[in-house]
C-alpha cells in the first residue's frame, strides 16, 4: 500500500515501466537482437515484450528501432 501511495502506480507496473526504458534504450544499438534485449529486460517471453513494449510506447520494437535509425 505504501508503495502504490508513493509511486502512484502497482510495483508490478512499476518495475515493467522500468524494463521497458531500459528496452527503449538498448533498441538504440542496432547491433543487438530485439529477442536478446528483452531477456536482458527481464521478459521471459518475446511476444509479451513486444506487446508491452507497443502498448507502452505505441509502436512495436522493431518499428521503434527503425525509426530510431533513419
Amino acid at each position: 500500500r505504501k508503495f502504490k501511495a508513493l509511486y502512484k502506480t502497482t510495483p508490478r507496473k512499476y518495475i515493467n515501466s522500468k524494463r521497458l526504458d531500459k528496452a527503449r534504450d538498448l533498441l538504440a544499438k542496432p547491433d543487438d537482437r530485439i529477442k536478446e534485449i528483452a531477456y536482458s529486460c527481464g521478459f521471459q517471453d518475446v511476444a509479451y515484450f513486444s506487446n508491452a513494449f507497443s502498448a507502452a510506447f505505441s509502436s512495436s520494437p522493431s518499428d521503434y528501432r527503425k525509426k530510431l535509425l533513419e
